[in-house]
């Protein structure tokens, strides 16, 4: 089994492996210096290849990952994360107007940018799944490109607004990838990513092995800290500020442990909270269960405050300019 040599941010090759799936001959190693994750062997990197994403292969893993099986579709995939596609717009908002230009890199389904569209110019997604693209394109009427980024003409166009929501860990040569991003901006325009965060709280609170199994997917090279994704960024002339996230919440969190395995269909609810909405509806009825959906709210709430307090988020968001 090929070993690649050393960490692909700082070099050093001092590391541990923290997970292998030795049936798909694949291993992932912390770099000891900066703390990035990385993985080490196998086959090629999935970043050199777009058959895998443009066939929806990377898709059909979600229902393993988030344990329903209408994942994989268009419709759902834009559905699934309507809440959390607002989320990341009222964190972006104020760095925006009518004027602004804005470009996703990795845009799925398109719903970030179909919540984005009615407040700017114009916007611009890249994707290379094809059929997510014709979804974006038909039925929301978005501007997708479907190739590489590198093989885009912009015709010298630049962005306000670049923003790649879980697409970073997909590339083996993190660097090469964000000053190939980094010539689309302009002066004074600000990149927004979002990564998987290695201080995962089923990670490394509960360590559940079967999660961990769902975590280390074969398509992400990388998985960062805070301290490695600045490093990244400071490296590649960024200054950033994060504001890390839990996206999934205390209801998926108890099932993971008691159940092994997520609540079934986590992506569509995000993971909030688990709410009752069928029940046998009299007056007293409605009385108690919205007292109780707002309880297990505040629980919810409280749970993350908890996890925050700690510094265990599953995601990382971070807005970064150029230095």
């Amino acid at each position: 089994m090929e070993q690649k040599k050393g960490c692909p941010l700082c070099k050093n090759a001092e590391g541990h492996v923290v997970h292998q799936k030795k049936q798909e001959g694949l291993a992932w190693v912390q770099c000891e210096e900066c703390s990035l994750v990385y993985k080490t062997a196998g086959k090629d990197s999935l970043s050199t290849d777009a058959g895998y994403y443009q066939t929806g292969q990377m898709r059909e893993t979600m229902p393993y990952r988030y344990g329903d099986s209408t994942s994989v579709t268009p419709e759902i995939a834009f559905e699934e994360k309507n809440e959390i596609q607002w989320e990341r717009f009222l964190k972006v908002k104020k760095y925006i107007n009518r004027d602004s230009s804005v470009m996703e890199i990795g845009c799925g389904s398109g719903g970030f940018l179909h919540t984005v569209n009615p407040y700017v110019q114009d916007c611009i997604g890249v994707e290379l799944d094809k059929e997510l693209v014709e979804f974006s394109r038909s039925r929301l009427n978005l501007d997708v490109r479907d190739t590489l980024l590198s093989d885009i003409d912009f015709s010298g166009k630049k962005f306000d607004l670049i923003c790649m929501f879980h697409v970073l860990e997909h590339f083996d040569d993190p660097k090469s990838f964000l000053r190939q991003v980094k010539k689309h901006l302009k002066p004074g325009g600000r990149l927004v990513i979002e990564v998987p965060n290695f201080n995962d709280t089923l990670l490394q609170v509960f360590g559940l092995k079967k999660y961990q199994e769902i975590y280390f997917t074969i398509h992400h090279e990388l998985y960062f800290s805070r301290k490695s994704l600045a490093k990244l960024l400071e490296d590649c002339g960024f200054q950033c500020s994060f504001s890390p996230f839990n996206e999934y919440g205390i209801a998926n969190h108890l099932n993971w442990v008691q159940n092994d395995r997520p609540v079934p269909g986590a992506s569509r609810q995000s993971g909030r909270c688990f709410q009752v909405s069928s029940y046998n509806k009299n007056e007293k009825n409605s009385e108690f269960v919205g007292e109780f959906n707002q309880w297990v709210r505040q629980v919810n709430d409280d749970y993350k405050e908890l996890l925050a307090s700690h510094g265990f988020f599953d995601t990382l968001f971070c807005i970064a300019q150029q230095s």
